[in-house]
């Protein structure tokens, strides 16, 4: 067996250099790095025509346009929806493009969202009990789960046509007159905006 010995005293020929090429081959590898991970960053796709503001309701469930406050009819509550409690939610355009499913609307009614392309089921909104009213709205894209970046759960309501999160079942109220249901929906994906 070899005995290993230290040398406290270091000759300098002892050392190995640092070759130029090889100095130059490690900042090479450092840039590569750095690149391959601003690239990965970057692989998520950003929205262009993206409309902030939308507020999760504690009351109902349902998502709605938060941005002029409190107040708005809410099924839940007589004090109207509220977005206490609720992330900014960053809802896509559909002229943006890509994946999902469009002819989302806001309701100026009531603020919520809710599926305009449902002709054959019921179309509620929680302001006077008729149908949600799409005027001024946007056409919003909806991403499906698990393909887009953001907030799983989220549903389509049979009874209302409205979008809610199931993320904390039993507490949601449907304008219909029953709880949200999530039977022939998929699950979409909400993006979290800015604080």
């Amino acid at each position: 067996m070899e005995k290993l010995m230290s040398n406290p005293i270091s000759n300098s020929s002892d050392k190995p250099e640092l070759s130029r090429r090889a100095a130059l081959r490690g900042i090479g590898a450092t840039g590569a790095i750095a690149l391959g991970g601003a690239v990965v960053l970057s692989g998520t796709s950003t929205a262009h025509a993206t409309q902030n503001w939308w507020g999760w309701c504690k009351f109902c469930e349902g998502l709605w346009y938060s941005r002029g406050g409190s107040g708005r009819p809410c099924p839940g509550s007589s004090t109207g929806h509220t977005a206490e409690g609720s992330g900014n939610y960053t809802l896509k355009y559909s002229s943006d493009g890509g994946g999902g499913q469009n002819g989302w609307r806001w309701c100026s009614k009531c603020h919520g969202l809710w599926y305009s392309g449902n002709v054959a089921g019921k179309i509620v909104c929680p302001d006077g009990g008729g149908a949600h009213y799409a005027r001024g709205s946007g056409d919003y894209l909806l991403d499906y789960s698990p393909n887009g970046g953001g907030q799983g759960g989220w549903y389509w309501c049979r009874f209302c046509s409205g979008l809610w999160s199931g993320l904390s079942l039993g507490r949601n109220v449907c304008p219909a007159g029953y709880s949200h249901s999530a039977k022939g929906s998929g699950e979409y994906m909400i993006r979290i905006g800015p604080q």
